[in-house]
């Protein structure tokens, strides 16, 4: 029957089967999109589909490590992007960052 289907059908059809929790099916419309000439136009939509339902699957332990590693990303940007500001030449700043106030170049600037 697979065999039949348009693979965008076919990815449509994995996807239904994920939200629906028919995993035994699953792993059927696998080898069949493997088999399609046509699938490297529909790949990414379908890793796509297949990692959502990974990710469903997979509870909330690993939603909750997800999220913090999220966290951590931005708290590694931020920290980083603190230590580059505080250790480049103001000059080599290209009007970034502001100038300490007290900085007679900044207040010739504003005047």
């Amino acid at each position: 029957m697979l065999h039949d289907v348009s693979t965008s059908a076919l990815v449509h059809h994995l996807q239904y089967l994920i939200r629906s929790g028919d995993l035994d099916r699953v792993e059927g419309v696998y080898h069949a999109f493997q088999n399609r000439a046509d699938r490297h136009r529909y790949i990414g939509a379908f890793d796509e589909i297949a990692a959502q339902g990974v990710l469903a699957d997979s509870g909330d332990e690993l939603a909750k490590r997800l999220a913090r590693i999220c966290q951590l990303a931005q708290e590694t940007d931020a920290k980083l992007t603190d230590l580059w500001f505080r250790h480049i030449n103001p000059e080599a700043r290209n009007g970034i960052a502001r100038e300490p106030a007290g900085d007679n170049r900044t207040q010739h600037r504003q005047q």
